[in-house]
């Protein structure tokens, strides 16, 4: 879902969030939590602007971090120790063929290919951390208007109640939205 948020993030300026409440789609068989989100569409430039600094953070942060030279020379030493293995088990079994060999380290080598796994995953997970942290600096910040709305007009059998909050939410975000498009261009 990841991919989601950033094309939502590169592409739209996202204006509000309101929460609904569980009940909300209860009377059409539907139990989830929803929220509705409001977007405004970006202007190309913006939304370039954005992912290229986006790639220019990724790039900067895997050459900060060696992240190629690191995953080959990790890659480079599990080689190493498979050739190291098989070496290992053909003195072993001098009259074993290739594939009777590859079946005598199976498993240690697939040991060896999960670690390498690991490490690269977590790697990629510090990287990433990295990342949002650097994101969250240097693309810009904007006020976003959010709402809980516990009461809209109806219960989870579809009755009408005597109260509701989408009323007065909406009115807030029409003075939301009319600040932002007097403030932002």
């Amino acid at each position: 879902m990841q991919y989601v948020r950033d094309n939502i993030e590169e592409m739209y300026r996202i204006v509000a969030v309101v929460s609904m409440p569980q009940t909300a789609f209860t009377a059409t068989g539907a139990g989830v939590k929803s929220s509705v989100l409001f977007l405004r569409k970006h202007k190309q430039e913006i939304s370039e602007k954005i992912f290229n600094k986006k790639n220019q953070l990724k790039e900067q942060i895997k050459a900060d971090n060696n992240f190629s030279k690191t995953i080959s020379q990790w890659e480079k030493e599990r080689n190493d120790t498979i050739k190291e293995l098989e070496k290992t088990a053909k003195e072993q079994n001098p009259t074993a063929t290739k594939k009777e060999i590859g079946e005598i380290i199976k498993d240690e080598k697939v040991k060896l290919q999960q670690a390498f796994t690991d490490k690269v995953n977590l790697l990629k997970e510090e990287l990433n951390d990295k990342y949002f942290t650097a994101k969250q600096t240097a693309l810009d910040d904007y006020p976003i208007f959010m709402a809980i709305a516990e009461d809209i007009g109806y219960d989870a059998t579809g009755r009408n109640t005597s109260n509701n909050e989408l009323i007065e939410i909406g009115n807030e975000l029409a003075n939301f939205i009319e600040h932002i498009n007097k403030t932002e261009k």
